[in-house]
Parts: structure tokens; sequence; C-alpha cells
């Protein structure tokens, strides 16, 4: 059968300097049906992320003390497959 998600960002939650998160919801079509859930949706900006000047911003796993970068930074390439 036929299925259609819409994603909604109805009300802003956070403006970081490499997302914006937004609560909001998912209104899925399927067979006749309506199904609606509320949750989290993150908008990210790849080419910040990649700038180290934001890593001190935000501690999270993209980058700890004495480790290489996470994957995201250091393969650049794969950001139009990835976002």
């Amino acid at each position: 059968g036929y299925s259609e998600v819409t994603v909604q960002a109805a009300l802003p939650l956070d403006d970081g300097p490499f997302y914006q998160r937004f609560l909001g919801q998912a209104i899925m079509h399927k067979d006749g049906k309506v199904l609606v859930a509320e949750g989290i949706s993150e908008y990210i900006y790849p080419e910040n992320i990649y700038s180290q000047k934001f890593w001190p911003a935000v501690k999270m796993r993209l980058r700890f003390a004495n480790k290489k970068p996470h994957w995201v930074q250091r393969f650049k390439m794969f950001y139009e497959w990835t976002w």
C-alpha cells in the first residue's frame, strides 16, 4: 500500500552553532488511516560540524580529549550522503 509521512517542525527548542532542534509532529497516512506522533527533530549544518572552532562549544561524541575526530570530521566527502 501507499504510505506518506510528513514531519512538521512546530516549536523551536534550541538553536546551536551547528544545529537547530524542534518539537514537532510526524503525520503518517497509510491505508486510509492517519497516525500522528510527537517528537524532537534536528536540522544539522554539516559545514559547521566540520569546523573545529565549534567543537569546544558542545561536549559530545564528535571529539573527546586525546582522541581522533569522529568520522564526520575526517571524511567531508560523505556529507552529501549523510545529511
